[in-house]
């Protein structure tokens, strides 16, 4: 379905407090930017925080000290955005307009956004980690005219390799159709820019039984490399998202039972962020001639990784990104992406 639909933020400001906090190892004491690497070289620096220069915020403690005694107790923001019985419908439009697929559902709809018109065409590629991205490039499509193609489906990476999913006790066909089916409308888009994203908790399906990507690490890296290639020879740009940090709890459920103290609810960083991974994918990029986006800086600024960051809320369950939160990324996404 062809729609453009303006994205109204629900945050009145943003911004990181870093005295007090542990910053992220590489960060420096300024507020956290993207980490990009690839094409003409690699870059990285701070920059403001989204839409604000004022604001709440919620610290995170020094480090070496607990989420409950290294600070004082700070209470979820009475004007929590998304509210926490609102943040599990907190989801990108994608998920109720039909664009998003199902595990059955193999047929691309058209699902163009922004200025449908445009000649700069930007591709989403990927599963629901991708479609999390969704509302800040919708953001971007919408302020920059780019005609924004989405193409999402659940449980179904972009690489290229036989998926296993135990809701259907079995190897993932229908992942495979689906995949095809996208990378020909995406040859038929011509588009300027590929964004690929994917969740890396994945069963492969090897030998007809299913074995962790942990377990498989060359398996999906080839997959990756792949469809990272394939794409290349379709688009004047590539762009490889790095997973992003997850909590180790279901945040609003968790804030729920913690109301008097947010940080009791935050998830410390080398449990938050899966380090090897982002080195993987960074390497994997560089070899097929993408550019890579480590977004953990945006998600973690700070040691331990906070569930609430000014009055928004990061997450909608435990890896997922609330849509409020996603449309306040927009600006540094956008810096970081570079679409001409």
């Amino acid at each position: 379905m062809t729609r453009a639909r303006s994205v109204a933020l629900m945050m009145g400001a943003l911004i990181f407090v870093i005295s007090g906090c542990a910053p992220i190892s590489g960060q420096g004491t300024g507020p956290p930017g993207s980490m990009v690497s690839g094409g003409s070289g690699a870059t990285s620096g701070a920059t403001s925080a989204p839409g604000a220069t004022s604001g709440p915020s919620l610290v995170a403690p020094t480090a070496g000290s607990s989420a409950t005694g290294g600070v004082a107790p700070q209470p979820v923001p009475a004007d929590l955005q998304p509210a926490l019985d609102q943040a599990a419908n907190d989801v990108p439009v994608i998920y109720t307009d039909g664009c998003h697929l199902s595990l059955v559902e193999t047929q691309p709809p058209p699902c163009v956004f922004g200025d449908v018109t445009s000649q700069i065409v930007v591709v989403l590629f990927g599963d629901s980690i991708a479609g999390q991205w969704f509302p800040a490039l919708e953001q971007l499509a919408i302020t920059h005219q780019w005609r924004l193609v989405s193409l999402t489906k659940s449980a179904c990476t972009a690489a290229d390799v036989r998926v296993w999913n135990s809701s259907l006790n079995g190897v993932y066909t229908q992942c495979d159709v689906w995949r095809e089916n996208a990378l020909a409308r995406i040859a038929a888009e011509h588009p300027t820019l590929v964004v690929v994203s994917d969740d890396r908790l994945y069963e492969l399906a090897i030998g007809g039984a299913p074995v962790p990507v942990a377990q498989a690490t060359d398996v999906w890296t080839a997959g990756l490399s792949r469809t990272l290639a394939r794409l290349h020879s379709m688009s004047g740009s590539v762009v490889l998202m790095g997973v992003t940090p997850r909590s180790k709890f279901d945040v609003p459920a968790c804030l729920a039972a913690h109301l008097a103290n947010a940080l009791a609810c935050a998830t410390p960083a080398r449990q938050a962020i899966n380090a090897a991974w982002l080195a993987t994918d960074r390497a994997t990029a560089a070899a097929t001639g993408a550019r890579f986006i480590d977004p953990t800086p945006w998600v973690c600024p700070s040691d331990p990784c906070p569930p609430v960051i000014g009055n928004v809320l990061v997450y909608r369950e435990q890896d997922h990104m609330t849509a409020v939160f996603s449309a306040d990324l927009a600006t540094r996404l956008g810096a970081a992406l570079q679409v001409p």
